[in-house]
C-alpha cells in the first residue's frame, strides 16, 4: 500500500500516530508518504485463520456442537 497525504487531510490520531513515529510535530503544509507492506507468511496464517473460525461459526449456525464457544467468543477468537 502506497499513499500520500497533506497533513491537513490526516485525522487526528493519525497525526498524533505519525508525529510519534517521527519523533517531532508536522507542519500543516507538509505532506506526509505513507507505505505499508504485508508480510505473505503473515497473511497467509491470518486468512487460515479466520477460515477456519467461519467454519465453526457455520457449523454452530447448523446446529453443530463446536465445544462450548458461542458464535460471538469465535468472532472474539479470530480477533485475537
Amino acid at each position: 500500500m502506497h499513499q500520500t497525504y497533506r497533513t491537513t487531510e490526516l485525522a487526528a490520531e493519525d497525526r498524533s500516530i505519525i508525529e510519534r513515529l517521527l519523533g517531532r510535530m508536522l507542519q500543516p503544509d507538509e505532506a506526509v508518504e505513507i507505505i505499508a507492506y504485508v508480510i505473505p507468511e503473515l497473511a497467509e496464517a491470518e486468512s487460515v485463520a479466520r477460515s477456519r473460525a467461519a467454519a465453526r461459526i457455520l457449523e454452530l449456525a447448523k446446529g453443530k456442537h463446536v465445544g462450548c464457544l458461542s458464535a460471538r467468543d469465535l468472532i472474539e477468537e479470530d480477533r485475537r
